[in-house]
């Protein structure tokens, strides 16, 4: 079956789940303004968008050829004002990237910065590597080339320009890394039992102290000045001797080690001690004549803080320091391979980017033997391998919750990898195995197939906790099949309902894609009993908008029916003129039976068997909010 066919038969299976109308028939109708979102029959309502004077004027069609003066100010002015990406109308699109191109191109108006902002606003890929290549070629030493290289996943190109040793961008690029450092410095102050006080350089001491690795041998912080620049070279794999020393107001500055120490660990070895800075010059004084009597072959210090000989604060001010030490401080300090060191710290800290890199040199290295010892599998688990990679690479970085999609795969190659390794190992690749891994490779997908249940419960985790939070309600109810129930909720909203109740404490999961697909909220809450038990009710909005209204209850099961008859109770002075009722878990956990008949409609998540369906539309939601899963 050719691609166009297959799409053509999953649109006519969509248009049967969305009442006969196809994706782009559902894209026609779909209003851009809010208070068309309750009578509109569309599938998909559109995102609220903020008050914005100049939508309309952006929302007329472009023209060809050159935007006109009071076009360029028009997306001047709307991109002033706040603006909800998932709002913006094709027509708003389109003249948004051409207002982009104008910033691009236009010489007496060039603004890359302003450009690259609206490309991230659009999502738009295409764009950002437009960008990209004019900042390759006329400002290599942009930080915003930085950003546009990680995000468009150009690991080369990154490495190459991280490679030339800007300290602007080596920040920028390690930028991402900061928590991920500060993690590590508390784990090692925390080991060590002690504090800092010094400062951190992050990317600066990263890439500086892993340089430096390569010149010494041991490193000795001085605590507590110099334990954050320690806590890097610990990170490196120097081993680490920790000295305190106290000279500040006194007129012999004393010292001890804090680590166990024996002569043979600085006995002829290069010693690089680590302080935040100097001022008499006492503690490094005091901490190389501790260090003398073990005769190491040479010693050097990093200091955090640049020199200042003039001026009061922290600086390093050099002149009391022995001639025959080598001095290294941020301004100074060997900045080269930043690029690889980049990626080296990634796969030491286990990031997204430093998994890949890592898996990929491992199946890299993997192949060769495995064409030697099993050339059956050697091309079939290459292709599996490429497919995978270049799934990965094509996902939309922006998009909520693909970093976890992408974490899913990593974890499947990892895994496949440790597998093949083992095999190997033990020699026993017998044909039958052979057959099995041939047949797992050539079929296996790349992406996971509950894809919309991670993306659906990324975009809504922090709002269904807010749900709660903001009602002050413990809710530790997570929808089982985020699909199936998003499925639901979008077949129950295109009935056309006015408002909705949310029965709490499950209700509130759900509640975020309601207000999502533009339905009101108001909530109650009525807490889990036991069988049987009385239950309580807490009404938490008013009430009185709901009657004569037709009015949604969401709810994430039935058993008794004790909980919708609690709401019908909290209701009755303010009774709509209809109830439908939406059951967020599969049919397995429903006793429809016992739902009171006043819920005219009831609309309960599918089977598993549907979730193949169910997953399309959630994918299909999000393009229609202008978020693709894909870079584009």
């Amino acid at each position: 079956m050719t691609e166009n066919k297959k799409e053509n038969k999953e649109e006519e299976s969509l248009s049967a789940e969305t009442g006969g109308k196809t994706m782009p028939q559902i894209a026609a109708q779909i209003s851009t303004t809010r208070s068309k979102v309750f009578s509109a029959k569309a599938v998909f309502p559109p995102a609220a968008a903020p008050i914005n004077e100049f939508a309309n004027l952006m929302d007329k069609p472009v023209e060809s050829g050159a935007l006109s003066k009071w076009e360029l100010d028009t997306c001047e002015n709307f991109l002033r004002l706040p603006v909800n990406p998932e709002a913006l109308t094709s027509n708003q699109r389109e003249r948004l990237k051409s207002f982009a191109d104008y910033l691009i191109n236009d010489s007496e108006n060039q603004n890359f910065f302003e450009a690259k902002k609206i490309f991230l606003l659009l999502q738009d890929f295409k764009g950002l590597n437009k960008l990209c290549t004019r900042y390759l070629n006329e400002d290599p030493e942009s930080g915003d080339l930085i950003t546009i290289l990680i995000l468009l996943e150009k690991n080369q190109d990154l490495k190459n320009i991280l490679n030339l040793k800007s300290v602007l961008q080596i920040q920028w690029a390690l930028h991402d890394l900061t928590i991920k450092i500060y993690g590590y410095i508390n784990e090692y102050l925390a080991k060590n039992g002690t504090l800092a006080t010094g400062k951190s350089n992050e990317g600066i001491d990263l890439v500086a102290i892993r340089n430096l690795s390569e010149q010494y041998d041991l490193a000795v912080p001085i605590a507590r000045g110099g334990l954050n620049q320690g806590s890097i070279a610990d990170f490196w794999g120097m081993p680490t001797k920790i000295v305190d020393i106290g000279a500040h107001d006194r007129k012999v500055a004393k010292g001890k080690w804090v680590s166990p120490v024996t002569p043979e660990d600085f006995r002829g070895k290069h010693i690089l001690l680590f302080d935040k800075d100097t001022v008499s010059g006492a503690t490094i004084q005091k901490a190389v004549k501790m260090l003398l009597p073990f005769k190491p072959a040479s010693i050097g210090v990093y200091f955090a803080y640049d020199p200042k000989e003039n001026e009061t604060g922290f600086a390093a001010r050099l002149k009391n320091i022995y001639a025959d030490i080598k001095i290294h401080y941020p301004n100074n300090a060997p900045m080269q391979n930043a690029g690889d060191i980049y990626f080296e710290a990634n796969e030491k800290f286990r990031t997204l980017t430093g998994r890949r890199s890592s898996i990929e040199k491992q199946f890299r290295s993997l192949l060769p033997k495995l064409q030697k010892d099993c050339p059956d599998l050697a091309k079939p688990l290459k292709d599996y391998v490429s497919r995978h990679f270049s799934k990965y690479d094509s996902l939309n970085p922006l998009l909520t919750g693909i970093n976890e999609v992408k974490s899913r795969i990593l974890t499947r190659l990892e895994s496949l990898y440790k597998e093949f390794i083992t095999y190997l190992g033990q020699g026993v690749f017998a044909y039958a195995n052979i057959e099995y891994f041939k047949h797992a490779l050539n079929s296996g997908k790349a992406l996971p197939e509950d894809i919309a249940d991670i993306l659906i419960r990324e975009r809504y985790k922090e709002q269904s906790e807010d749900a709660a939070g903001k009602r002050r309600i413990d809710n530790p109810h997570i929808p089982s099949d985020p699909d199936l129930a998003f499925q639901a909720a979008i077949k129950a909203v295109r009935h056309g309902y006015d408002a909705a109740i949310v029965v709490g404490p499950e209700g509130f999961a759900y509640e975020p894609y309601f207000n999502d697909l533009g339905l009101q909220t108001v909530a109650v809450n009525i807490p889990e009993s036991e069988p049987g038990g009385p239950r309580s009710l807490q009404i938490i909005d008013k009430l009185e908008s709901l009657k004569g209204k037709k009015v949604l209850v969401i709810e994430d099961d039935i058993r008794t029916g004790a909980t919708l008859e609690k709401v019908l109770e909290a209701i009755k002075e303010n009774m709509p003129a209809e109830l439908g009722l939406y059951l967020g878990q599969p049919p397995k956990y429903q006793l429809k039976k016992n739902i009171p008949k006043v819920f005219k409609k009831v609309f309960t998540a599918g089977e598993k068997t549907t979730s193949k369906s169910a997953q399309k539309t959630f994918i299909d939601f999000l393009k229609s909010r202008n978020l693709n899963l894909h870079k584009k």
